[in-house]
């Protein structure tokens, strides 16, 4: 069994001794101010632009009307009694369907253009 009694002070990246020769160093701190200190004045038109768009997001729920045909029903219902592995197993059918069908297409396409029917 393993044993997951470490510290946050144990898993904490090693730091590395800052070189204050070379042409690389960098004088800036990471340990900065908070935000509201390093950031104090608001960006203009930033509380106009939320206000805009809160009417956007209601609490209730909306209904989308879809038209399915009776196959598109009978799939639908069909999928829902799969089991998870079954469900599994279809997508990958048809993943490799699409992969297939794609690979059929390129092939034609370099056909196409090797006869030179796209050309007029």
């Amino acid at each position: 069994m393993l044993d997951f009694d470490v510290s946050v002070e144990q898993m904490s990246v090693p730091r590395i001794p800052a070189q204050s020769s070379g042409p690389l160093a960098c004088p800036e701190s990471l340990q900065r101010a908070p935000s509201p200190v390093l950031f104090p004045e608001n960006v203009p038109g930033a509380g106009k632009h939320n206000t805009e768009h809160d009417g956007m997001f209601t609490n209730k729920q909306k209904n989308f009307r879809t038209d399915l045909s009776p196959d598109d029903v009978k799939l639908v219902n069909e999928l829902g009694r799969l089991t998870p592995d079954q469900l599994a197993e279809y997508i990958k059918n048809v993943q490799n369907t699409a992969y297939s069908l794609g690979i059929d297409e390129a092939r034609q396409f370099s056909r196409g253009k090797m006869l030179q029917i796209f050309k007029r």
